[in-house]
């Protein structure tokens, strides 16, 4: 599996994602698997994708940077709709509708992914249904995980 993940370079390399430590869960039962990396302000993210042909495209967003991370991966799932696209970080947790309102994300993580994230890979790889993953919302499991707070009119998961 071919894995790719998306950064931002503000002059501080500041973004939340820590690429080692995702890298080396994914790696970590499965050496075969290859990671790469680009970053939003200075590659062609489209055609480094177009090139990798990754199985997997994935980025963590605050609040803030989020839009760029967004128009990306919308932007490499329309030249490659069989990629699985997946956004995670804070901006995810404390807005889970965004798989809801962005048709092209396959997946989103939601608060701590660390156990998450090796078992989405093993299950995308294994041909598994990525829909039963704790703290993994999809196009298809969000209506039953998500839930609108009547008091706050916050959208929150499911207890």
């Amino acid at each position: 599996m071919r894995i790719l993940f998306l950064m931002r370079d503000d002059g501080f390399m500041t973004e939340p994602m820590n690429v080692m430590e995702l890298s080396a869960l994914a790696k970590q039962d499965n050496p075969q698997r290859s990671i790469h990396l680009a970053l939003v302000e200075r590659d062609d993210v489209c055609a480094v994708a177009r090139e990798l042909r990754p199985q997997v495209v994935a980025a963590s967003a605050i609040t803030g940077s989020h839009k760029q991370y967004l128009d990306a991966l919308a932007a490499i799932k329309k030249e490659a709709p069989e990629t699985t696209t997946i956004l995670g970080g804070p901006y995810c947790s404390t807005f889970p509708e965004a798989i809801q309102q962005n048709p092209f994300l396959d997946a989103i993580g939601v608060m701590e992914c660390d156990e998450a994230w090796p078992t989405f890979l093993d299950t995308l790889e294994g041909g598994g249904d990525i829909n039963d993953l704790p703290n993994i919302l999809t196009q298809e499991n969000a209506s039953d995980r998500l839930v609108k707070d009547i008091q706050t009119g916050q959208t929150m998961l499911r207890p």
